[in-house]
């Protein structure tokens, strides 16, 4: 029996038909448009505009999974207000961020979008805020910053390097690193000098200060915590502030759920208790600050806390 090959051409014809189709859909798509003037669209919810443009070359194909960006960031409100100021002998750009461009391949629209640029190039990035700390800083959004509302990514590419210049540019690091621990160290006993803050007030590596005694349970590792406080930095500058209303809750003793100097001063309270605590770098954000830029490098934080409940 002879099998016609007409069903099977026709197949060939619809299958041809469709590709066609698909391949001047996909050509003949309507591009992003950017929502913002001076901008351009990376995608639906991101773009971008230079500001500068570098005169450093941009890596070789064969060479660039080997090399190292060094970008220096600040992340602001659509206002232009960062979301902290950095010291002022370090002013310009807070944070600086080592990326390999395999890393930057597999990040989020800006970082995939910074493969294209070069040494010296400076750019805005306007992104969802959700976005930038669910897919970059990997943390839930903070208080000051609601879902959907846009932030700027200010980037300005300060090196491509090897893998040599990235062992040096470490080196470098480590030694600003020891500086600025001494500085916190001196700034810090300033600090304790000026508010006549006494060595019996020095704790378990932090100043502690009661301001009321409460009446309550004393608090102990495994229970369920309710805290009020207001943080600032020894400038007196707020950084962050939870109501009585909304407290902060929390077991204490499990991992990751304040800094330590915290959780060794509300060792030391009641329920109802108030005090005042200042807390060193070791005991608070370390030599990296907060995941989310708030919080500088070295830097001692002061508290007023609360205990509005605890529960065993």
């Amino acid at each position: 029996m002879e099998i016609s090959d007409k069903p099977h051409s026709f197949l060939l014809l619809i299958s041809s038909v469709i590709g066609l189709f698909f391949s001047f859909a996909c050509r003949f798509s309507p591009k992003p448009v950017s929502t913002f003037p001076g901008y351009s669209a990376i995608n639906d919810v991101t773009y971008y505009k230079f500001c500068d443009m570098g005169s450093g070359t941009m890596p070789g194909a064969d060479s660039v999974k080997f090399r190292i960006m060094e970008v220096a960031v600040n992340f602001s409100k659509m206002n232009d207000s960062v979301f902290w100021s950095p010291p002022a002998s370090s002013p310009g750009y807070p944070f600086y961020y080592y990326f390999t461009y395999g890393a930057l391949a597999h990040g989020t629209a800006f970082e995939r979008h910074l493969i294209g640029t070069r040494k010296g190039d400076s750019l805005i990035y306007i992104l969802p805020s959700d976005t930038l700390f669910r897919s970059f800083f990997h943390l839930p959004l903070p208080f000051f910053l609601h879902k959907g509302e846009n932030v700027k990514v200010h980037v300005r590419v300060a090196a491509i390097m090897d893998s040599l210049q990235y062992r040096a540019a470490l080196n470098a690091i480590r030694q600003y690193r020891k500086d600025m621990d001494m500085q916190e160290q001196l700034n810090l006993l300033h600090y304790a000098e000026t508010h006549h803050l006494p060595d019996s007030t020095r704790k378990g590596g932090i100043y502690f200060l009661p301001l009321e005694a409460g009446k309550g349970d004393s608090v102990k590792d495994g229970n369920l915590v309710s805290i009020a406080y207001k943080g600032y930095f020894i400038n007196g500058r707020i950084f962050d502030s939870v109501s009585p209303e909304s407290p902060l809750q929390f077991r204490l003793g499990d991992k990751d759920q304040t800094v330590a100097g915290l959780e060794i001063a509300i060792k030391m309270m009641r329920e109802g208790g108030k005090a005042k605590i200042i807390i060193p770098s070791q005991l608070a954000f370390g030599e990296k600050g907060s995941l989310t830029g708030i919080v500088p490098p070295y830097s001692t934080l002061v508290y007023e806390v609360k205990i509005v409940s605890v529960k065993k």
